[in-house]
Order: C-alpha cells, then structure tokens, then sequence
C-alpha cells in the first residue's frame, strides 16, 4: 500500500472516547497538508458501507492526504449513547474532535468533512 500507515486512535468527546483509524500517507518532509475526517453516520461501522471510507482513505494517501476514519458515539468501539438522529443532526462535537485531532496531533493545515 505504497508505506501507508494506519493506526487506531481514540478521541476525547463528552460522552468518553471516540474511536477512529487514522490512515498516514508515506512518511516524507514534515506532516501531511491536508486531513480529510470521513463520517459514516447512523451508526455504520467507520468502514462504511461496503468498506468505503477504508478505500477512499487508501486511495487518498499516495496524494499525501491524511484521513481519519471515526465512529460516532456509541458506533463500533466508542463509548456513549448512539444518537438515533440521521447524520444530518450528528453532534457537532465529533467532526469538532476530529478537526482538533488532525490539526493538533498530526499538524495539517486544511481539513475537509465528509459525511
């Protein structure tokens, strides 16, 4: 996978922890510029359907894009309550950790959401 790196993150949220995969382009000069934080929303694994966000996050890495792949609250291996809400009415604190995450942690400068 072109040295592609995935690692199992968790998260602080106000609920616990959110679980996530963090997938890392090749190691090259200083951090990736940009993150993408990929949702699957209504409580599908942070694989997606069909393992969507696991390709789009492999696909993306050669490009030097950095992805996190999360679970919403109460999903896969996160603690708290699943919201029965569509992702239209996702609490903003998760894309919000995921951001912080990105930015702090692997030190991006752009970050886009998908959902």
């Amino acid at each position: 996978m072109n040295g592609l790196r995935e690692l199992p993150v968790y998260l602080p949220s106000p609920s616990g922890h959110l679980s996530a995969v963090l997938a890392l382009p090749a190691a090259g000069e200083g951090p990736p510029d940009v993150g993408v934080v990929l949702l699957s929303g209504s409580h599908i694994p942070r694989s997606n359907k069909n393992g969507m966000w696991t390709r789009a996050a492999r696909d993306l890495a050669p490009f030097g894009t950095a992805t996190l792949r999360m679970d919403e609250d109460g999903a896969g291996e996160s603690e708290g309550v699943p919201d029965r809400w569509p992702i239209s009415r996702i609490s903003a604190a998760i894309p919000a950790a995921g951001v912080r995450f990105l930015v702090e942690e692997v030190g991006v400068s752009r970050v886009l959401i998908a959902a």
